[in-house]
């Protein structure tokens, strides 16, 4: 039988792999940055060299109550106060598979576009001029939504609703200068677009903010009111964010269920409010309907006219898209 050497069968041989293979990494992290790697791809990269050290970890965890201690029957104990650690540590450097969902979601909660340059303006508004172009004696329009609103998939020279609402209005009214941005981003909603309204909309003078409403967006507003305040399962999403991100894999119906509970027993479905008849529905419709009222209102203290604009789902208006709902 060949032998293999000492340091691949030995207590070195993990220590060394990993180490080589977290230089390796960090080589290709500083070659790739220099020549202009995707901020992406550099996050993924350091969230293997987390991996990477806390399998390192787990080997010593068990390899000390198995050979060194001889104490197996402690080993789940050890093993379980390593996961803690994975929790609290590794999680919040992962950034690949949507791993640390939950972490981000508590501390991100606002998950804004961040990129400047191409799409996004100055403020990381898509599709938009920058703030200074919007005049107070020019028509300013802002849009206010998720991905609907922000076009998000949309291919190159194809433009989002709010953009064609703009060359429309400019087709119609020659003589005016008008100009539209685009508050979307992707799972944003009126909770979300109110915060950002109140960070950033005085900059673009609006004399009109549209609001458009997904039907998602009743469910969204509910959960990250309860994320801003830590109710419920969302008080443990930065604590052990990973294990409820495997839950959710695992059950997401049961899971949905379980964090619905948790908050005083909000619907589950995304899409509650066509499931029943609006005297079922009403009480979870409220919040949503209160942050509009915030918006309204800023609109009213900044000189701007509010428009609410509700967006159906296709299997509400279109039997030939989803001919079997």
């Amino acid at each position: 039988m060949a032998s293999h050497p000492k340091y691949a069968r030995g207590p070195a041989g993990p220590w060394i792999l990993t180490i080589v293979f977290v230089v390796a990494v960090q080589l290709a992290i500083a070659l790739g940055s220099a020549r202009g790697m995707r901020p992406e791809l550099v996050a993924d990269l350091r969230s293997l060299q987390f991996v990477a050290v806390a399998l390192l970890a787990l080997f010593l965890v068990v390899r000390l109550h198995v050979v060194v201690w001889r104490r197996p029957k402690i080993l789940p104990l050890s093993v379980l106060a390593w996961w803690l650690g994975v929790e609290l540590l590794v999680a919040p450097h992962l950034s690949f598979g949507g791993w640390n969902l939950h972490y981000r979601l508590i501390h991100e909660l606002d998950h804004r576009p961040t990129e400047v340059g191409g799409r996004f303006n100055s403020d990381s508004i898509v599709a938009t001029e920058e703030s200074s172009a919007f005049r107070p004696e020019d028509l300013n329009l802002v849009f206010l939504g998720d991905s609907f609103t922000m076009g998000y998939l949309l291919g190159p020279g194809e433009d989002a609703f709010p953009a064609l609402v703009g060359a429309e209005l400019a087709r119609q009214h020659p003589d005016r200068r008008i100009h539209v941005a685009n508050f979307g981003w992707v799972s944003s909603s009126p909770f979300l677009s109110y915060r950002r309204l109140v960070d950033t909309g005085e900059k673009y003078a609006p004399d009109v903010v549209v609001m458009a409403v997904d039907m998602t967006d009743f469910a969204d507003d509910l959960r990250y009111e309860r994320v801003l305040e830590q109710r419920g399962i969302y008080w443990l999403y930065d604590k052990i964010p990973l294990t409820l991100r495997m839950l959710q894999a695992v059950s997401p119906k049961t899971f949905r269920e379980v964090a619905a509970r948790s908050v005083g027993g909000v619907p589950a479905r995304r899409f509650f409010m066509t499931d029943a008849p609006l005297e079922e529905t009403r009480a979870w419709m409220l919040p949503l309907a209160a942050n509009c009222d915030r918006i309204a209102a800023w609109c009213g203290v900044h000189g701007a006219r509010f428009v609410l604009v509700v967006l159906p789902r296709s299997y509400q208006y279109s039997a030939r898209e989803v001919p079997h709902n």
